[in-house]
């Protein structure tokens, strides 16, 4: 028994029936948007808060207060961690008795720390750095002492994700005083499962009584600051573990924003010069800080470190800087003098006693001597312990507003070479209010280290020849006292010089027989090898030279220069070379077009004096040869170039293969049964000569015909006007078809066509693949061959078919303005939008029916209790439509993939739909339903 599959296709379609004048349906599809809004509160309560010393700070909204007992002084500075857990640190103005703070104390606006995944780089809050934010726990914070007695205050915090697999994370936060600032430190740990990468970042939202000013730079890489009046804020990145980049934005800017792309290690405007504005803007500011993305695994932890320093722009400050009294080149090297000059400013309202002034030597600034305090010479052992390498000046008494200015020299140790040497001093007086005072100021030296090089040069052969390579080698001497330590970086070596057409040779450029990077400039005749860190005395540099087919022969001399970041520079003697060029070229030309034939290009042979050569012709498709220029065999003699030209002629000739279906599409698929027409198309590309040119013995042969295809027939062979050109046959043997063009009567601009029918066999396997080519060859009236010419492939995949409607009527119109009759009436169909059509490419010998039913009855707009009956009427049978019984519509067995039009068999006035309308009881008005059509898979016949 025969499977019993049924598939049901429902289209709300919404099938219009018209009778009396009546009858549309319209879907209709509201949407309807709900925004919600979120309302926000600020707090407007005053809040008095008092310090450990018990000193009252009136502030504004939302002030942050210290958490009890976890705040401290330190000279004018107030530090700790305020109620939300934020390190804050404040001034202390002793004229005005105010305090002032430097982060905005209005809105929460300032996050204590952020640990960015590379995921939440580009952010999905309104707030876009609260993604990471580190929350420290008041109740962990606890109090130590530093190695010098003050205050040290450590909490410990995790950062807060809206992503809630970022686990893993603590930090522990600690302040403390640093020079005259409070330094932060966080000690980030990991403890996750898997590995994160991350980069972390700092905001603040800057305030000191209002932020609308200029942020400016302290220097290359040493931070930040602002000043407003009198009061100076100061975020310093100078330190060990600080920030790799920062800069300054608006205080809604996002990382991305603030720092550029989140592989950027760079980013900010962390290079710029001392009081350089990073920022002009009248509106509300923040700096941003950033250390460098870093993968932890499981158990790692990171160390993080900036300095924050409030003070009075006009109170005591403190300058130091260093002049290298020998340098030309802003460089420093070892032996070089150096002076440092410190400048002490008292404040503009009070005289400073007790002045002490503290400058730490560091290693590698050697022989202090010509110390100078107020322009007076004063004797460097007695202010100078080497021990301890601390030179201490003091002085008992400096005015307001005035200077002390004191200086010194010294020397560049060879130990400082290759270093970062770092002079820090600071002072420390007291005020008329016998309030202690604190500055500080530090200064950098870059020491680099030049050893001394010579560099000699040779070459392997003085004369060489086109097709040869000629070894040239460069040997350096290097002197390094430590070599192992510190080798030679960013060196080069520059080859000057090269005349057009000698090039270096690709991979043969070594350093020490280690194939190295060199870029070469064709248009300066420069080349340039970059030589690896350098840690010995001997280094031998080679590369191979060569001519190219742009190249003269003559005499050059090359150059070459070494040079390094941190050694002597040298110049070679110049190398000079003598270049002989002889040359074989084959080149292949299309005589129409006078260029290279496509896909060819000329070929260069390397050749020595007195080789023997002997080229010849090439096969190339589509094309046929015609005559070379020169003889293309002989000798090679001295400084004689070869220029063999072989010309082609194009075969303009191609050979299309296509495919349709049944129903005369393209496709890539075919059913089982299926017919399909093929075609293989000459398509000429000549043009009209005279005298004219005709096909003569010339042949279209299908490739041997697929064996999933059966019954081949109409074949013939035609022109662009289907008229018959000459013969074709079928080989029963070869399962080939051969079309012949009847000699001397058709031109060869005409395209030929040889056309076919074939059949899916019924029995090919699902996914069998259905592949059909040609090929064309022959001779032309004017004695030219044609060679083979094969078509492309045409492949069609054998697929099951489907059972489907195609087409589904969208309504029904029975008529308008119908009587309502004295006696039972049937109207027939009238019109109808679309029709209904079924296609079976399952193959011959399935089975179908397709069924009516009412899914809405027929019924009036006005009065849902009045309603017509639907019928289906098939010669003397007549199926009632209703929502309960289906009406069998039609049905057979497949015989072809067509699709077969059921509503077409419907014949106007006698058989299809037809409404029925009762004796005298029909209602007036619209009537509305709704049809639904099922197609059924049967078994048996489908009758």
């Amino acid at each position: 028994m025969k499977k019993h599959t049924k598939w049901r296709k429902t289209q709300s379609v919404m099938t219009s029936l018209v009778c009396c004048s009546f009858f549309s349906i319209i879907l209709f599809s509201e949407r309807m948007e709900v925004r919600a809004e979120e309302a926000t509160t600020e707090s407007t309560e005053q809040v008095v808060e008092k310090n450990d010393d018990g000193l009252e700070i009136k502030k504004g909204p939302s002030t942050r207060a210290w958490v009890s007992k976890k705040s401290a002084k330190y000279g004018s500075l107030y530090y700790g961690f305020d109620t939300t857990g934020n390190p804050n640190v404040k001034l202390y103005d002793s004229v005005t008795g105010k305090y002032i703070d430097h982060i905005h104390q209005g809105i929460d606006s300032t996050p204590n720390f952020n640990i960015q995944r590379a995921t939440q780089w580009t952010f999905d809050e309104s707030v876009a750095w609260k993604t990471g934010r580190l929350q420290v726990d008041t109740t962990t914070i606890t109090e130590t002492l530093t190695d010098s007695g003050q205050k040290r205050f450590t909490g410990i915090g995790v950062p807060t994700y809206t992503d809630t697999s970022n686990k893993g994370f603590s930090v522990e936060v600690s302040v403390e005083p640093y020079l005259d600032g409070i330094l932060h430190t966080y000690v980030l740990r990991y403890d996750g499962t898997q590995p994160r990468e991350i980069r972390p970042v700092k905001f603040v939202d800057t305030n000191l009584q209002s932020d609308g000013v200029p942020v400016k730079s302290l220097g290359p890489e040493k931070g930040m600051y602002i000043v407003n009046g009198k009061y100076r804020l100061e975020y310093r990145t100078n330190i060990e573990k600080g920030p790799t980049a920062y800069n300054a934005k608006h205080y809604t800017s996002n990382s991305y924003q603030m720092f550029g792309a989140f592989v950027n290690k760079e980013g900010g405007q962390k290079n710029l010069p001392l009081g350089t504005t990073m920022l002009q803007a009248p509106w509300d500011t923040a700096m941003g800080f950033s250390w460098e993305k870093v993968t932890l695994q499981k158990g790692e932890s990171m160390e993080y470190r900036y300095v924050v320093s409030v003070k009075n722009s006009e109170d005591m400050t403190m300058n130091l800087t260093q002049t290298n009294l020998n340098s030309t080149d802003s460089k420093n090297y070892p032996g070089d003098n150096i002076q440092t000059d410190v400048t002490i400013k008292a404040p503009v309202d009070s005289d400073l006693t007790n002045s002490r002034v503290t400058i730490t030597i560091p290693d590698g600034l050697e022989n202090l001597s010509n110390l100078v305090v107020q322009g007076k010479d004063v004797a460097i052992d007695d202010n100078y312990d080497p021990t301890t390498r601390i030179l201490t000046l003091t002085y008992p008494a400096l005015a307001q507003n005035t200077e002390m200015k004191a200086s010194f020299k010294s020397v560049i140790d060879d130990s400082a070479g290759r270093s970062t040497i770092t002079t820090s001093g600071m002072v420390t007086a007291n005020d008329k209010e016998d309030f202690e005072k604190v500055a500080a100021y530090s200064n950098d030296l870059v020491v680099g280290y030049k050893a001394k090089t010579s560099l000699t040069s040779q070459v392997a052969e003085p004369i060489f020849n086109y097709g040869e390579t000629d070894k040239v080698n460069y040997t350096l001497t290097y002197d390094d006292p430590k070599p192992a330590e510190n080798p030679a970086i960013d060196s080069v070596l520059t080859v000057k010089a090269f005349p057009k057409g000698i090039i270096p040779v690709a991979n043969t450029v070594k350093v020490d027989n280690v194939a190295t990077t060199y870029d070469f400039d064709e248009q300066t005749g420069t080349m340039t090898i970059k030589i690896p860190k350098i840690a010995k005395q001997m280094t031998d540099i080679s590369f191979d030279i060569e001519g190219t087919k742009e190249s003269t022969k003559g005499e050059f001399s090359l150059t070459g220069q070494f040079s390094s970041t941190n050694a002597a520079t040298s110049i070679s003697d110049p190398l000079e070379i003598t270049y002989n060029r002889s040359r074989l070229t084959v080149s292949y030309i299309d005589v129409d077009t006078n260029k290279n034939v496509e896909g060819t290009q000329m070929v260069e042979r390397d050749v020595k004096l007195n080789d023997r050569y002997n080229e010849k012709p090439i096969e190339i498709k589509g094309y046929g040869y015609q005559k070379a220029n020169v003889p293309t065999e002989g000798v090679i003699q001295a400084d004689t170039d070869v220029n063999i030209i072989f010309y082609y002629k194009k075969l303009t000739f191609k050979l299309e293969q296509s495919v349709k279906r049944s129903e005369g599409t393209d496709s890539t698929q075919a059913y089982l049964g299926e017919k399909l027409t093929y075609q293989l198309k000459v398509n000429s590309e000549m043009t009209p000569s005279t005298p004219k040119i005709y096909y003569d013995n010339f042949t279209i042969v299908t490739d041997e015909m697929d064996k999933s295809l059966e019954k081949v027939e109409n074949y013939q062979l035609v022109n662009s006007a289907n008229q018959k050109v000459g013969t074709v046959t079928w080989d029963n043997v070869t399962n080939q078809l051969t079309g012949k063009v009847t000699p001397n009567t058709v031109e060869v601009t005409e395209h030929l066509y040889l056309q076919y029918d074939a059949y899916v066999k019924q029995d090919v396997p699902f996914g069998t693949d259905v592949v059909a080519s040609g090929v064309v060859q022959g001779t032309l009236s004017d004695g030219s061959n044609v060679a083979v010419i094969n078509s492309n492939k045409t492949n069609l995949t054998v697929t099951k078919g489907e059972l489907v409607f195609t087409s589904i009527p969208k309504s029904i119109s029975f008529g308008k303005d119908l009587k309502r009759a004295s006696y039972y009436q049937d109207y027939f169909l009238e019109g109808m939008e679309g029709s209904l059509s079924v296609k079976d490419s399952r193959g011959n010998g399935n089975s179908w029916a397709v069924t009516a039913k009412m899914e809405k009855p027929l019924t009036l707009l006005t009065d849902e209790t009045a309603q017509l009956d639907l019928y289906y009427q098939e010669a003397n049978t007549k199926q009632l439509l209703s929502d309960t019984k289906s009406a069998k519509i039609y049905g057979q067995v497949t015989t072809s993939t067509q699709v077969i039009s059921l509503s077409d068999r419907w014949e106007k006035g006698k058989t299809g739909l037809i409404v029925s309308v009762p004796t005298n009881k029909a209602k007036g008005g619209y009537y509305h339903g709704r049809v639904l059509w099922t197609l059924e898979d049967v078994p048996g016949n489908g009758n």
